[in-house]
């Protein structure tokens, strides 16, 4: 009897409840991939979710770990384990409170009612922890790490909680969360370079899905957003960062990108009333993003060299709008079909090419799928598509290189010539970024410089060549310019003779070097015995002795340090006999009293020794300090009888040079005049002894006179 009863009440229970299911599946109030979505989540949740009771915990240091007895060792492999509980969390105390801890620790399976105005999860200057598995709800904010990093957030249910998953630090992973039913952000990662945020699920929020703010290279992929206000937002310093296979359904504002550097791609965006995607950043790159459905497709505001390439703007009130301060952007293979409106560029320099437009009215006269005339593109740019695609499946060619480009040097004072190779349908266009101010390409993709090359530097160069079909290759290279030649000698030195000279900076030598750079210096080996100039100008600084070779090594220097060389030798000697500048010769009668001095010049680099001689016998001898002196000899002529006498010098030099002159003296006999008009003889003069003693007599005479008158 109690059989029947049950299945006849089990009957009763399907008859009334198959058409309330049937009509709920009917008009979209619940769908298949809802039920199955919610049977995997709850499913998860109350499996792992825990039942132990326990009171709030707050651990304020690793030490706590061990003092509360939790288990564990607090490694990697076995961290301290906070699991299968089943926390109330008070008005103003936290779940969970974990500060200043870098020991590794878990909270899994835990089942948290937060307090409606904390945190349910609080971790502060917190490292190394995993959070796993748990079932939080009603509570001010899930999950909140604060001045935190290396934390790992996973299959986490939030429910009904004023914010979701909140971490502000780098190293944060966030993967398999569903975050439901919250007024404000679901996932936000903030300062947390380098961190994750995969395969997420937030749905029915009234504020943003996932938020990354000044958290660069941190990777947002595989995310669902629905329901949502704002289901994407990565803003700040959130640079290189990676947006990817991400969808968000039924909101406003789809997503916003207002970081540099991020790749988005793959991306499915659709049912956002007021825009799709916005792209504020710069040097982004849109890819392959569905977009539809919304009331701008893509909107750039500000936006700047970004590349916009091969994404689907479809059914949106406008599909493309680019606003005025936007420049330089490039979308290409983008189709563009069944918006309201499909483009709007009030920009500048930006490029749209071989794009898929659905209101094209042109022809395709060749059959290869480009439109023989330009699309026109509504906006202030005056813009157009030169080459819009017949079809959204027209397949575009692409163009590859045929030699990659590389680094290239050019020597210093030369020019600059480098053709690129590719294979590419006609026509292609060539275009140079980076540090291009000083280089010009032209159509056939030759690149040369546009200024002088006379200032060494490297310039880091990006060339870029687009096809007719808008396929686009491009290569970075540095061009190097600098000067790896060395010097030449306009005469190479060779070795020199130098004729010896008493002086230390006798030798003087020219050496001429020339460079494209110019020379900056010239070096000699020998720093003690030899100097050089700037100019090349070599000479000695010390006296350079007979006899002796002095080997040298010259070098001229440009300002990189590249310098030519040359060894050579300086032979000394002394080839030059001494010269003596000779007196006159002396005439004296015979009886001349007191002397005369001869007196010889000497001069000689190398002067010895000199003697004196007297009709071959040596008077006196002496040696030479100087180069020019002077060799004097006193003649004493009283007494000196008649005839010729023969003084003689002769002058030896260090190697042995030997000069000698002579100056004669003549001692004339004493002869009484003769006249030639008479045959009178003449008296011989009287002799001097007879003067002498008349001139005394009379001398006695006169004074013996004064005496006698004066009495």
């Amino acid at each position: 009897m109690h059989t029947k009863l049950r299945a006849f009440l089990v009957l009763i229970f399907f008859l009334v409840m198959f058409p309330f299911v049937s009509y709920l599946v009917e008009t979209g109030g619940i769908t298949c991939a809802d039920i199955t979505t919610t049977q995997n989540r709850i499913g998860t949740v109350h499996r792992t979710s825990g039942d132990i009771p326990h009171a709030t915990i707050d651990i304020i240091s690793d030490d706590d770990f061990v003092t509360q007895a939790w288990p564990g060792s607090g490694t990697e492999l076995d961290p301290y384990r906070i699991e299968n509980l089943n926390i109330t969390g008070g008005s103003n105390d936290p779940c969970i409170d974990i500060r200043d801890t870098r020991a590794y620790f878990a909270i899994k399976n835990c089942t948290l009612n937060g307090p409606s105005n904390d945190r349910a999860i609080l971790l502060v200057n917190a490292t190394n922890g995993l959070i796993r598995d748990n079932e939080i709800f009603d509570s001010l904010s899930a999950i909140n790490a604060l001045s935190s990093g290396n934390l790992t957030i996973t299959d986490n249910w939030c429910n009904n909680t004023n914010s979701g998953i909140g971490l502000y630090g780098p190293g944060m992973t966030v993967t398999n969360n569903t975050i439901t039913w919250g007024p404000n952000y679901g996932i936000r990662i903030a300062d947390g370079d380098d961190s994750i945020a995969f395969n997420n699920t937030i749905m029915n929020s009234n504020n943003i899905g996932v938020e990354v703010i000044d958290s660069s290279n941190t990777i947002v992929t595989n995310n669902t957003c629905q329901n949502i206000w704002w289901g994407y937002w990565i803003h700040g310093a959130s640079d290189y960062c990676t947006f990817a296979n991400n969808s968000a359904y039924n909101g406003d504002y789809g997503v916003n990108i207002g970081s540099n550097w991020v790749t988005v791609v793959h991306n499915n965006i659709t049912v956002f009333g007021k825009r799709t995607l916005y792209l504020a950043g710069e040097r982004c790159t849109v890819a392959s993003n569905s977009l539809s459905d919304g009331g701008v497709g893509m909107w750039l505001w500000g936006g700047s060299y970004n590349t916009i390439e091969n994404n689907t703007c479809y059914q949106n009130d406008q599909g493309i709008v680019v606003n005025g301060t936007s420049h330089d952007n490039s979308f290409i293979g983008n189709i563009v079909d069944s918006n309201t409106e499909n483009v709007i560029d009030n920009g500048t320099a930006n490029f749209l090419g071989t794009n898929y437009w659905s209101d094209y009215v042109g022809t395709d006269g060749n059959g290869d799928g480009i439109g023989d005339t330009p699309y026109p593109i509504a906006g202030s740019a005056g813009n157009e598509d030169p080459h819009p695609l017949m079809t959204p499946s027209t397949p575009r060619i692409g163009t590859s290189w045929v030699n990659v480009p590389t680094n290239q040097h050019v020597e210093f004072g030369d020019g600059f010539r480098y053709t690129m190779n590719c294979t590419a349908p006609a026509p292609l266009y060539w275009w140079l970024t980076g540090q291009s101010w000083a280089f010009a390409v032209d159509s056939s993709g030759v690149i040369t410089n546009s200024t002088a090359m006379d200032s060494p530097r490297t310039w880091d160069l990006t060339i870029w060549g687009r096809n007719i079909y808008s396929y686009t290759i491009s290569a970075s290279f540095l061009v190097n310019l600098s000067d790896t030649l060395a010097p030449t000698w306009d005469e190479t030195p060779t070795d020199q003779f130098h004729e010896y000279v008493r002086s230390a900076q006798a030798f003087r030598y020219d050496l001429n070097a020339s460079d494209i750079a110019g020379i900056d210096h010239y070096w000699v080996n020998d720093t003690v015995g030899f100097s050089v100039d700037s100019n090349g100008r070599l000479r000695s600084e010390l006296i350079l002795e007979i006899g002796e070779v002095y080997w040298l090594e010259v070098r001229a220097y440009d300002e990189y340090d590249h310098y030519c060389t040359a060894t050579f030798k300086i032979s000394v000697d002394d080839t030059i006999v001494p010269e003596i500048d000779s007196p006159e010769d002396e005439e004296f009668v015979e009886g001349v009293q007191g002397h005369t001095t001869i007196s010889w010049e000497v001069t000689d680099q190398s002067l010895k020794s000199y003697t004196v001689l007297l009709n071959g016998s040596e008077l006196e001898s002496g040696t030479f300090v100087y180069a020019y002196e002077t060799v004097s000899h006193q003649v004493q002529l009283t007494g000196l009888s008649v005839g010729v006498y023969n003084y003689t010098v002769v002058v030896e030099d260090e190697v042995g040079h030997v000069v000698s002159d002579t100056v004669l003296i003549t001692v004339n006999p004493h002869t009484l005049p003769t006249d030639t008009t008479t045959d009178t003889e003449i008296p011989p003069p009287i002799p001097f002894e007879i003067v002498v003693v008349i001139g005394i007599i009379v001398a006695v005479v006169v004074i013996a006179l004064v005496c006698r008158m004066r009495r």
